[in-house]
């Protein structure tokens, strides 16, 4: 939850850049815990249930929190593994802006 409260001062100062934040529930205790958490912890953006698809896309994660970035085309650009920084996100958030979401290496080929 507190990583979600720090996206969410990302999401009120750069959402009219076009940022998006979604979460993503997935839980080891099982599939009613998935659903019980968006209503017991009034998460500040929009938090999908891990179906079967999402968690075998999952699979490899080793550790939460995890966090990913995506372009708008649906590319993931970062991935991050535990937690970060209020610091941290600001930071990539406003990379990812100011390259139109994507690292550096696309941005050459393009």
């Amino acid at each position: 939850m507190r990583e979600m409260r720090l996206f969410e001062a990302a999401l009120e100062a750069y959402g009219q850049s076009g940022l998006a934040v979604i979460a993503t529930a997935v839980d080891p205790t099982g599939w009613d815990a998935v659903q019980r958490f968006p209503e017991e912890h009034k998460p500040p953006s929009p938090v999908i249930p891990a179906d079967v698809s999402v968690t075998r896309a999952l699979r490899k994660v080793s550790r939460l929190p995890m966090s990913f970035s995506a372009h708008e085309s649906g590319t993931i650009v970062s991935k991050r593994i535990g937690s970060m920084s209020g610091a941290r996100i600001m930071a990539e958030v406003e990379f990812l802006l100011r390259n139109d979401g994507l690292p550096e290496t696309s941005q050459a080929a393009s």
